[in-house]
């Protein structure tokens, strides 16, 4: 078997240095087919299911505890006010009317937007002056400083550490 191999590949080799392409091709499949067949022993695709462990759910996942709270939010909403709808008739104030709760979800819906479009614009804004710092960090006589006051810096700091650490030692 070994030796077939290596005649097969003797073969493809030589036909790949003398450039017959034709021949290197027939070379190899040949080579390909004689080599042996690899295959796991019995029982190995088990032990590698076995082996995995799955992966923990994430802690949000666990229960879906805000969709119950939510639920639970809900139900208590309407229960509260279907318990104190016929009370609304006997107390001096007024239940505020379709339109009123309507108007007043819209301007919370304009309120949320408003907030979200100043959170992308201090965004934007965020990523302008990166992109500024990115162009100012490339070029090499800032990179150059940069360097050197960091270099600078950590001497600084090696410095303090030594003085400090003969202090110690004296006293």
């Amino acid at each position: 078997m070994m030796r077939r191999l290596q005649t097969d590949l003797k073969r493809w080799l030589a036909a790949e240095a003398a450039g017959d392409e034709r021949q290197a091709e027939d070379a190899l499949g040949t080579l390909l087919a004689s080599a042996p067949r690899l295959t796991p022993s019995a029982g190995f695709a088990e032990r590698v299911l076995w082996a995995i462990q799955p992966a923990p759910a994430p802690q949000w996942a666990l229960g879906a505890w805000w969709w119950k709270a939510a639920v639970v939010a809900a139900v208590s909403l309407v229960g509260t006010a279907t318990g104190l709808l016929p009370l609304v008739q006997w107390l001096p104030i007024s239940a505020p009317s379709f339109g009123e709760v309507l108007r007043t979800g819209a301007d919370g819906l304009v309120w949320i937007g408003e907030w979200l479009a100043a959170g992308l614009a201090l965004w934007g804004l965020l990523a302008r002056i990166g992109t500024a710092l990115q162009v100012a960090v490339v070029t090499p006589q800032v990179a150059s400083l940069l360097l050197a006051s960091t270099l600078i810096g950590a001497s600084a700091l090696y410095s303090l550490n030594r003085l400090l650490a003969f202090e110690r030692r004296t006293w």
